[in-house]
């Protein structure tokens, strides 16, 4: 489809989905294997190639950055219960992540965080080791196929790390920090324009 539209530039987005539902999941074996994977990745880029287009491919994000995932902290901030607290009440362990639907659950004081709701340190370990895997292999196929990159995984730890400030707002990557959609999972016009901007920079 990409290839009948005849385009002038094709910017590669892949994996990000998959890359998510694992983490959601907390199995990064829902990852595709990384081999297979840049076999795949060349053929796409090497067909938009033969194109002519300006190609530009981008990096994996890793999900784990995201405001989809929330340490004991960031949520003890967001619900106004101290960490030691939810630590204490949900058996909480160091490292530990929360989605969402462990945040609303603790807003209504719920006795138990929902199934699912935790991702253990060990499972986010193994979800970001296979998200650099991917990477390594996405920036060896982009380099082998003399196509741009850009690094989206280090704007996503970027803003982790940092957050924004537009203007007088200082946004954050927490959950409602003002960087990602409600999902908590997907960027908001913000960091889609950052994105656009250091692309086209």
């Amino acid at each position: 489809y990409a290839v009948a539209m005849n385009p002038t530039l094709a910017l590669v987005a892949l994996g990000y989905t998959e890359a998510l539902e694992a983490a959601v999941q907390g199995d990064a074996n829902l990852m595709p294997a990384a081999v297979a994977f840049r076999a795949d990745y060349a053929k796409v880029l090497a067909t938009l190639r033969a194109t002519f287009a300006q190609v530009i491919a981008t990096t994996i994000p890793d999900p784990l950055d995201t405001a989809y995932f929330s340490t004991a902290a960031a949520a003890a901030e967001l619900t106004l219960v101290p960490a030691g607290t939810l630590v204490s009440r949900y058996g909480l362990r160091e490292g530990d992540l929360l989605s969402p639907n462990a945040l609303m659950a603790i807003g209504v004081e719920a006795t138990a965080l929902p199934a699912g709701s935790v991702v253990s340190a060990a499972r986010a370990a193994e979800v970001r080791t296979r998200v650099r895997a991917l990477n390594s292999e996405i920036t060896t196929a982009s380099r082998d196929a003399g196509v741009l990159l850009y690094d989206l995984n280090a704007l996503f730890a970027r803003l982790r790390a940092s957050g924004l400030t537009v203007g007088s707002l200082r946004l954050t990557a927490n959950y409602l920090g003002g960087l990602y959609s409600l999902s908590g999972s997907y960027p908001g016009t913000t960091v889609h324009a950052l994105a656009a901007n250091e692309i086209l920079g």
